[in-house]
């Protein structure tokens, strides 16, 4: 076999197994609507139910996407990294930003600690469920970045608690509550998951 054959099996065969993996998870997403979901889309749009609309949409737009990403899947490729490193990098801005708003002087002490939590006990606790799938379905939903940066710095010799502070010093807030992490005894640092305002702070 000829270099460029060689090198044209090798191109397809990936993009074919790169097409199929695209097309399984669109397939299970498509699955995981829930009957409400599918209701809804059927009220806004009643043309869904069309039989030209379903091959349409269920066959043709599929098919010349997988064909499409079977032929330029290095650029798919591409695109997805570069989209994966974006949410990465505006998931460190929010952090690093949320950080410097924080006033430097304010800690948590060990008396607006409630009681000590597992990572799988918050992420259960605060778990999405949108039926419109307006928010995602995940951990904290759209601050789901911001959680997962606060629970992958955990390490080894820290503990992971809820807390509820409702100190005047927070100026416009009334309380606040969310998760810190305690280290050799003491609050090193928190995330913040809600607030509640002062009567009139926007009025």
């Amino acid at each position: 076999m000829s270099d460029w054959k060689l090198f044209a099996a090798v191109y397809f065969g990936v993009g074919f197994a790169v097409s199929m993996v695209a097309v399984v998870a669109h397939l299970l997403g498509t699955r995981k609507k829930s009957k409400f979901v599918r209701d809804m889309m059927k009220a806004v749009n009643p043309r869904r139910e069309a039989f030209l609309y379903r091959v349409l949409e269920d066959l043709v737009v599929p098919a010349l996407a997988f064909f499409l990403m079977w032929l330029v899947w290095p650029v798919v490729f591409v695109l997805k990294i570069k989209d994966s490193l974006k949410k990465r990098a505006l998931a460190a801005q929010a952090v690093q930003a949320e950080q410097e708003a924080e006033p430097p002087a304010f800690a948590l002490n060990d008396s607006e600690l409630l009681r000590q939590v597992t990572v799988d006990e918050v992420e259960r606790t605060n778990l999405i469920h949108d039926p419109l799938e307006a928010v995602p379905n995940i951990p904290f939903g759209h601050c789901n970045a911001r959680w997962v940066l606060f629970r992958d710095s955990l390490q080894a010799n820290e503990t992971l608690w809820e807390f509820e502070s409702t100190r005047t010093e927070l100026a416009g807030v009334r309380a606040m509550w969310g998760y810190a992490v305690k280290r050799q005894g003491k609050v090193d640092r928190f995330l913040t998951s809600g607030w509640k305002l002062k009567i009139g702070v926007f009025e």
